[in-house]
């Protein structure tokens, strides 16, 4: 698997500004040139950005635990489920390292 692009540590979401606890940066989730996106959208997307690296190390766990489950696999079908799942949340991970 290739490595996280992104800053490591705790990102937290106050309106529609996202900060980086450690490094003391602040970022404002804008929609700049998007007429359509207003500031509940913006503070939405600011809750998720903050998420996001939660969720990427969540996905990078259900990979390994989908990985032991395949290799113990006893039966063709459930190997073929496990093999599904375990494409779709790689596929999730190269999505959120812009490899897709």
């Amino acid at each position: 698997m290739s490595k996280t692009k992104f800053t490591k540590g705790k990102w937290v979401a106050n309106g529609a500004f996202v900060s980086h606890e450690d490094l003391g940066c602040d970022a404002i989730v804008s929609g700049a040139g998007c007429k359509e996106i207003n500031y509940k959208e913006a503070e939405a997307n600011a809750f998720l950005i903050a998420t996001s690296p939660d969720m990427y190390y969540e996905i990078e766990k259900d990979i390994s635990i989908l990985e032991s489950q395949l290799i113990s696999s006893e039966t063709h079908g459930e190997a073929s489920r496990l093999q599904d799942r375990l494409i779709c949340k790689i596929n999730l991970l190269k999505k959120a390292r812009g490899e897709l």
